[in-house]
């Protein structure tokens, strides 16, 4: 039979057994089990009914108080229900425990209560014959809860006992199932013993036979008669003694001829290793001549292979390093240079390796000892005899070309410096003249302004003085030739030619006229006047608090000319649009220059722009001539005024030049190309201000002047 039937039928008897007998040990425990278990669920349903009792009895001692000493007519209803629910546990108890003499002595005394209670429900309350009802009642209220309290411990105690006695037939159950357990156990290893000790033995007859073929005797042969798979393993075994025993001497056949082939072959490579040597000794020959060739190149030179080591390095190299020979082959430029730099050379490195394109470039380089300088490599791609790629890298020290380069550079910016501090000088030697010219200029032409305003003021005031009085004189002579006429209507003949020859009536009427003409010709001389001295303020140099308006009004005046065309020429409009500003300090000459000088301008475009022809410029509407100026408060502390044309506007080209002096683009001999400048100077440099411009080609010019209403005291000191 076979050993896994063998096993399986074995296991199957020990099986059978263990379920008999554990069957056995089950029966024999469930009637007891069973018994025990009603009784317990018996006394956990008698002890429930005890306490719906005792609930029950609380709302019948509750009823009755509500009854007798409350005088609750109501509750008595409610004392009668609780009466029947006691009755009806009562009842079920006697069910539950039948004769029992605890129960029945508690039924007795709820009697005896039941009937003492009645008549406390029909007697007058707190007579004496209700009291002494009342106390006897109270009497059996105590027994009665005594009664149910002593039931209620009897069966605690009852069901305790059934509980231990549960608790013990359990414990007992265990230790018969423990046992039956190693009664199972113990006929399955007898059972499992007299299965396996026949294979044991085979087994170690199989490890005999299995030491002996390891030994090399391979004519050992088993004799195992199981009549199972012990028995066919064992002439498998023999088999295989058999099979080994033919490839020991095949395998010896073989290790013959191996043999005698293997002493070929050494003789082979022995000649070959011979070869190979003479081979190593000319390589070395060539290597040392390629090393001597590559130490006498002046410039250092290396070789990396693809993980950027070195391999070949000339001495050149490694003295710009500071290293020896050894100590720089088979490392990277990581293991001897600053991080930084070694980054750069890796970057350069794997750019020539990837790419296969030459390149040089220019590089730092710091050696052991710290010193730092300037190099030149040139690395390209080459291949081995193996075909891997090689670094070639050509290094060059240009670090006095370096040096050279920068003492250039030093020199050429200490060069623009010089440069720029000329230029700058020659800008404020420019300013500087421009602002001579235009003060001389300007000084002449106020004491000129200032003299003809006197020279005419004489006179002027003298006439203007008279005309009073000659009116006065006229009006006396008027008024007494026409008393004269009064008085002689009729004149001689002579007379009244002498009146027809002169049109007496159109000299008097025309004579008030001329009068009047005169008184206005004479107002019109002393406004001028007061316009140019206002304009020279020869007398008003330092600072002073003007009003800004005046200023202006005054220049326009002086500009009237220029305004007010000829009957054949476009009239300049001059719009005014004064907001109302605080008085200004300021250098109110120049002041009043800065407005001719703007004013001038804005003319001189529009004059420009009426010139050109429409078919020329289609970027010019044509629109009346107008200047617009416009005074506001900016900020605290600050005026400004707009200064604004419509004419042709300033070209972008030469709009970041229109401040600096002698810049003109006016025809030779109309404009100098200072007004623009002296009027940035004085308003920027002079008043602590500031003069922008914003135009626009083709829409207009718009001046923007903005100045503080009280002096800087740092640029009152310095000016």
């Amino acid at each position: 039979m076979k050993i896994l039937p063998k096993f399986i039928r074995s296991t199957l008897y020990a099986i059978g057994a263990s379920v008999a007998v554990i069957t056995i040990a089950t029966l024999v425990m469930d009637q007891p089990q069973n018994r025990i278990n009603e009784r317990y669920e018996a006394h956990k349903l008698t002890l429930n009914h005890l306490s719906q009792l005792e609930a029950s009895f609380r709302k019948h001692l509750i009823a009755l108080q509500e009854i007798t000493l409350l005088q609750q007519s109501q509750s008595v209803s409610k004392y009668r229900k609780a009466r029947d629910d006691l009755q009806s546990i009562l009842r079920q108890l006697e069910g539950q425990l039948p004769e029992d003499p605890t129960l029945i002595n508690l039924q007795n005394i709820y009697q005896t209560l039941d009937r003492q209670i009645t008549p406390l429900l029909t007697l007058p309350p707190n007579t004496p014959e209700w009291q002494q009802q009342y106390r006897e009642a109270n009497l059996s209220i105590t027994h009665l809860s005594q009664a149910i309290d002593n039931l209620n411990n009897r069966v605690q105690q009852s069901l305790l006992q059934t509980h231990e006695a549960q608790v013990e037939l359990e414990e007992n159950y265990q230790i018969l199932i423990q046992m039956v357990s190693l009664i199972v156990l113990g006929l399955f290893i007898l059972q499992v013993l007299r299965t396996l000790l026949p294979i044991i033995q085979s087994i170690q007859v199989l490890k005999v036979g299995a030491e002996k073929i390891g030994s090399g005797d391979f004519s050992y042969r088993l004799a195992l008669h199981t009549q199972d798979e012990i028995e066919e393993l064992s002439h498998t075994f023999n088999q295989m003694g058999t099979r080994l025993m033919e490839f020991y001497q095949s395998l010896e056949n073989q290790v013959e001829a191996r043999t005698l082939e293997l002493t070929q072959t050494n003789q082979t490579l022995h000649r070959q290793i011979q070869e190979r040597e003479a081979a190593q000794a000319a390589v070395r020959s060539v290597q040392a001549l390629l090393n001597n060739v590559i130490n006498g190149i002046a410039d250092p030179l290396f070789v990396k292979d693809e993980q950027h080591r070195f391999i070949l390095i000339n001495d050149a190299y490694c003295q710009m390093i500071g290293l020896e020979r050894g100590a720089l082959l088979g490392k990277s430029d990581y293991d001897f240079f600053p991080k930084e730099e070694a980054d750069i050379f890796w970057e350069k490195d794997e750019l020539v390796l990837n790419s296969g394109i030459p390149h040089e470039n220019e590089e730092v380089l710091t050696d052991t000892q710290g010193q730092t300088c300037f190099i030149s490599t040139k690395k390209s791609l080459a291949h081995d005899a193996s075909g891997n790629k090689i670094l070639i890298g050509v290094v060059r020290d240009i670090t006095s070309r370096k040096q050279t380069e920068e003492e250039v550079r030093r020199s050429e910016a200490e060069l623009q410096q010089k440069t720029a501090f000329l230029q700058e000088t020659l800008r404020e030697l420019q300013k500087t003249q421009a602002q001579l010219i235009q003060s001389e200029k300007m000084s002449s032409l106020g004491q000129l302004v200032a003299g003809v305003a006197h020279e005419i003021n004489n006179p002027v005031n003298f006439v203007y003085g008279n005309l009073r009085y000659v009116q006065d004189y006229m009006q006396d002579l008027s008024n007494l030739l026409s008393f004269y006429q009064l008085e002689y209507p009729n004149p001689t003949p002579t007379m009244q030619e002498a009146i027809s020859g002169i049109d007496l009536n159109f000299v008097l009427t025309d004579l008030s006229c001329i009068l009047s003409s005169m008184q206005l010709g004479t107002d019109r001389i002393r406004e001028i006047v007061k316009s140019l001295r206002n304009f020279s303020r020869l007398d008003e140099a330092e600072l002073k608090t003007v009003d800004i308006h005046e200023g202006l009004d005054s220049a326009l005046l002086l500009l009237c000319h220029r305004l007010e065309k000829d009957s054949n020429q476009t009239m300049i409009d001059v719009m005014q649009n004064y907001g109302t500003l605080p008085p200004v300090e300021c250098y109110p000459a120049a002041l009043n220059q800065v407005f001719m000088h703007l004013l001038t301008n804005a003319i001189d475009a529009l004059e420009e722009g009426m010139e050109r022809s429409p078919t020329r410029n289609q970027n010019i509407e044509a629109r009346s001539p107008m200047i617009t100026i416009q005074t506001e408060v900016s900020g605290p502390g600050w005026v400004r005024i707009r200064v604004t044309d419509n004419g042709p506007g300033i070209p972008p080209e030469v709009q970041s030049r229109i401040f600096d002096p002698f810049f003109t683009t006016k025809p030779v001999g109309k404009g100098s190309g200072m007004g623009l400048a002296v009027s940035y100077q004085l308003i920027v440099d002079k008043h602590g201000g500031r003069l922008q411009c914003k135009t626009q080609p083709g829409q207009g010019t718009t001046f923007i002047l903005e100045i503080p209403t009280e002096q800087n005291p740092i640029i009152r000191g310095r000016l």
